[in-house]
C-alpha cells in the first residue's frame, strides 16, 4: 500500500470548507457598538428625566391659587444677545425688569426672606429664543432655593 497523501490537508481554503457555523464577530462587533451607544446617552440624558414640573392641562381653565400662596411669573427674553427676566406677581415683592439672569438667585434668596419657600409658586414663561439651558438653570435655582412649585408655560406666538 502506498501512502502519498497519509495527511490531511491544512490550508486555508480546507479550514474553511470545514467550517460550517455562522460567522459571529460582526454581530458580536455590532452589539457591542449598539451597547456603548445606549450607555453614552443614557447617561447625557439622565438629568433632564429628574426636572419636577408642574405643567400646564392641554386646555386653558382657571385654577383657584390658594390666598397663603406666593405665585410668581418669571419672563425669560433674549436682549442683546443675553438672557434677561422679568418678573411679574400680585404680591407686593420687588420685581425685575430685563435684568440679567445672574440677578435672579439673589432675587429668589431675598423673596423666600419673608415667606416660606414652600408658599411660592414660580411660573417660567420662556420665549421663543430662549435658550433650553437658561430654563433649566432657573428651574434648578429655584429647586435649590426651596421652592417645590414650578411651572413651566409657553407663551403665545407673535403673529
Amino acid at each position: 500500500m502506498s501512502r502519498a497523501h497519509a495527511f490531511r490537508r491544512r490550508n486555508a481554503a480546507a479550514i474553511h470548507d470545514a467550517s460550517y457555523a455562522p460567522n459571529m464577530t460582526p454581530m458580536v462587533d455590532v452589539v457591542m457598538v449598539i451597547l456603548v451607544f445606549f450607555m453614552a446617552s443614557a447617561s447625557v440624558l439622565g438629568p433632564e428625566w429628574l426636572l419636577k414640573t408642574a405643567l400646564p392641562p392641554s386646555k386653558p381653565t382657571t385654577v383657584a391659587v390658594p390666598q397663603e400662596l406666593t405665585r410668581v411669573e418669571l419672563l425669560l427674553s433674549m436682549k442683546d444677545g443675553n438672557t434677561v427676566v422679568t418678573t411679574r406677581s400680585q404680591a407686593k415683592i420687588p420685581t425685575l425688569v430685563d435684568a440679567p439672569i445672574s440677578l435672579l438667585p439673589q432675587w429668589l434668596t431675598d423673596l423666600t426672606k419673608d415667606r416660606s419657600a414652600k408658599d411660592v409658586a414660580v411660573v417660567v414663561r420662556p420665549r421663543e429664543a430662549v435658550p433650553y439651558e437658561a430654563v433649566v438653570n432657573v428651574h434648578s435655582e429655584c429647586a435649590r432655593i426651596g421652592v417645590e412649585k414650578i411651572g413651566i408655560l409657553d407663551l403665545p406666538q407673535a403673529k
